[in-house]
């Protein structure tokens, strides 16, 4: 029988974008059952709420709700749910890693529908797509946890904090009122995104829940006090949008990709790639040159057996020299492309090459199914009051609170409830691009349509982005994270324009269909990925201001200069340890979890420990950057010495070990990673395995077990997640949340 591990635990039930394996539990952890039989439970969300819907109890709501909360629970409260059977291949209080979930959980399958097919699936493995039965249910207990001075962690002081359900309903079971559907969606729209009321849901198939618990009683009690009614209006009409743009990458395969992955193993070796070749030219040539590399020299997996650390330095030497290349002024006849009569010092006279690429909503139109793409490089065209756009400005249009969208286009492990703010109180906003050779891929191949997508990718089309060493010609999409610079004197800090890369900058509200400005922001934070020969997969290059946050246990945490992080903001003495709660209920000021999203606060029953709406983030570094890439960091700023670029760093580079398989003659590209992060002949290892930019990733960190307290990791990479997309792209879950309206 195969082996399931807690990847199809995590794929199942998480609050985030897609993620890899979970951190195994700390030598010593005892895993018992916990202390659950004692709860109480609050609230039920109803996940189609609009913004500002003042909603009734859902408990004593007629329809789907009750019915739900009637399969999990006896009149008089008693869990039924405990009577089911624990997930395949998960034991009593997994250590899950995701803060939202809390530190431990415990999840139940029912035994009707969900626990016979996951059975049968293990004995007979299906092919894809799988497709758990209508009347599937799977709960999630989800547990809070201290790490006491005194003793070894030990299970039985986790306490239980919430619930999360999943139910893929029936046709017997009410559909909401104006769905289209012959089941409830799960999101915020109800209209298929494709027009296809079959695979057009966003959420599919599933229904959300959402249960604020207690551990004050033996009965599952719906919560009726002031901070429980806050909390149904505010969390709850977000609720179905926050869990599904976790899930929704494993849309084609209900949710359950890895488990799909683990049923269908691959069978590709790693023999017939050639000997070991020791790197034996100059790791990295520190050179601003226009033109990007098409890939590393030779294959890292062959060098790495030798060094690993020639290795790593060949894959950042690539990724300086893209950031390079791609922030040469561009081409003002040739959107894409540099101008090779100016310098990278030239840069102040217009925009940069990765800026003339095209975003994302000027590609898709979700909704449209009479959208052409514009030509590659045009200046979007948005219908809104203010977005005509007469001077030419960069538009940005994401950010977390405005779209519902978690995939790299706000605040991944935060989404609908997360936004990020500055110091100043200045929100960060994000903007999605794609090069022309992409751009040309899925043009050409009519992927632009709205009926082919899903969104895990397009709808029956293997996804093959280009990228050829010869020509030089690779797909690459960039993500760019900005702030607006506050320059008055009472500003903390005051920023320095002539220390970032600057723009004015229109900014677009979804809510309000509008845009304002012209405002001026400054470049941040830098996603690179770019398709190559030796790395199918992508290699993952990020870059951060070097004035956004301290690196946390340094001296640096007492410096009052940096955006993200303030010296003076402690958590109140009254508030519960930064290590206890998921980061939903965080108080203000610990760092890397607290989420600003709420609004419409009552008057009363809120702790006086809660963040205020849009509270300044608490952000750091958790992993010192490693001595060559501070190495290498210093010689590059040198070189773009009298220009905004030498203000910035690459914080790592993550790429697949042994991303081709096959022969010299007939590669393969290698798409599974490897499970744990061990290199085998048939998986990618992922190098280094956790990789997380602070002002991208705020929010993707959990804490662990460091002798008698807790301590923060980054909990995930790019490979853990964007694996999941079609040819590992991050596009999909932005083209069918698109909500700009752009005009042909």
């Amino acid at each position: 029988m195969i082996k399931l591990t807690l990847r199809l635990l995590i794929l199942v039930a998480c609050f985030a974008v897609a993620c890899g394996p979970r951190p195994e539990a700390e030598e010593g952890v005892a895993l018992g059952n916990g202390n659950i039989s004692s709860i109480t439970t609050s609230i039920f969300f109803r996940p189609e709420a609009e913004e500002g819907v003042v909603l009734g109890n859902p408990c004593e709501e007629p329809g789907l709700y009750k019915t739900l909360l009637e399969k999990l629970v006896e009149p008089n409260g008693e869990p039924l749910y405990r009577n089911w059977k624990l997930f395949p291949g998960t034991s009593p209080l997994e250590r899950l890693g995701l803060p939202v979930h809390g530190r431990w959980t415990m999840v139940y399958v029912d035994t009707v529908h969900a626990f016979p097919f996951l059975q049968n699936a293990l004995k007979h493995p299906p092919k894809q797509p799988l497709e758990l039965p209508p009347g599937s249910i799977i709960v999630k207990e989800n547990y809070r946890s201290s790490f006491k001075s005194t003793t070894p962690f030990d299970s039985l002081n986790a306490e239980l904090g919430v619930l999360t359900v999943m139910y893929k309903p029936t046709e017997s079971d009410e559909v909401p009122e104006g769905s289209l559907y012959p089941f409830p969606c799960a999101t915020d729209y109800l209209k298929p995104y494709n027009g296809d009321p079959e695979t057009g849901c966003l959420g599919g198939r599933w229904f959300f829940a959402f249960y604020k618990v207690s551990a004050n009683g033996t009965s599952v009690q719906c919560q009726s006090d002031s901070l429980g009614q806050w909390l149904n209006t505010n969390v709850n009409k977000n609720v179905g949008s926050f869990c599904v743009h976790c899930h929704a990458p494993a849309y084609r395969t209900d949710y359950l990709r890895i488990l799909d992955d683990d049923l269908n193993p691959r069978t590709v070796t790693s023999t017939g790639l050639g000997p070991v070749r020791p790197l034996t030219t100059k790791p990295c040539e520190v050179t601003l040159q226009p033109h990007p590399p098409s890939d590393v020299p030779v294959n890292p997996l062959q060098v790495w057996a030798s060094n690993p650390e020639s290795a790593n330095a060949m894959l950042d030497c690539f990724s300086w020299q893209t950031f390079v290349a791609l922030s040469w002024p561009a081409d003002s006849t040739h959107p894409g492309q540099p101008d090779t009569t100016k310098s990278i010092k030239d840069i102040g006279s217009g925009p940069t090459v990765w800026e003339t690429y095209t975003p994302v909503f000027n590609l898709f139109q979700a909704g449209d199914t009479t959208w052409t793409p514009p030509p590659f490089g045009s200046r979007p065209k948005i219908d809104s009051p203010g977005c005509e756009n007469t001077g030419g400005h960069m538009i940005l249009t994401l950010s977390s609170k405005a779209r519902d969208i978690v995939n790299e286009t706000g605040q991944a492990f935060a989404g609908t409830f997360g936004n990020l703010v500055d110091r100043n109180g200045n929100k960060v906003w994000y903007e999605v691009l794609t090069n022309e050779i992409e751009y040309d891929y899925i043009v050409n191949n009519g992927l632009a349509s709205t009926k082919q997508l899903t969104p895990s990718g397009p709808a029956n089309f293997k996804v093959n982005f280009p990228y050829n060493k010869e020509t030089k010609k690779n797909s690459i999409e960039v993500k760019s994270a900005w702030k607006q610079l506050c320059t008055d004197p009472g500003c903390k800090p005051v920023d320095d324009t002539t220390k970032y890369y600057t723009r004015d900058v229109l900014i677009y509200n979804e809510k309000t269909k509008s845009c304002s400005g012209p405002v001026q922001v400054g470049l941040i934070g830098l996603h690179l990925s770019i398709k190559t020969f030796w790395a199918p997969q992508w290699v993952w290059a990020t870059f951060s201001h070097n004035s956004n946050v301290p690196v946390a246990g340094t001296n640096q945490v007492k410096a009052d200069s940096f955006s993200f992080f303030d010296p003076s903001l402690k958590p109140p003495p009254a508030a519960p340890p930064c290590d206890v709660e998921p980061f939903l209920v965080s108080a203000a000021g610990c760092p890397n979890v607290v989420i600003n999203r709420f609004r419409n606060r009552p008057s009363s029953g809120l702790p006086p420990w809660f963040p205020s709406v849009d509270h300044p983030n608490q952000i750091t570094r958790l992993v010192p950057l490693p001595p060559e890439v501070t190495a290498l960091n210093n010689q590059f700023q040198a070189a773009l010495e009298g220009t905004p670029f030498k203000n910035y760093i690459l914080v790592n580079t993550q790429w697949p070990l042994n991303g081709q398989v096959g022969t010299p003659n007939n590669p393969v590209p290698n798409m599974k990673a490897c499970e744990g992060n061990v290199l085998g002949g048939n998986c990618f290892q992922i190098v280094p395995f956790r990789l997380r930019n602070p002002v991208i990733e705020s929010y993707m960190t959990t804490y662990v077990q460091d002798n008698d307290k807790g301590r923060q990791i980054s909990n995930r990479g790019c490979l853990n997640c964007h694996m999941s997309g079609a040819n590992g792209s991050y596009l999909w879950l932005d083209a069918v949340g698109v909500r700009v309206p752009v005009s042909q």
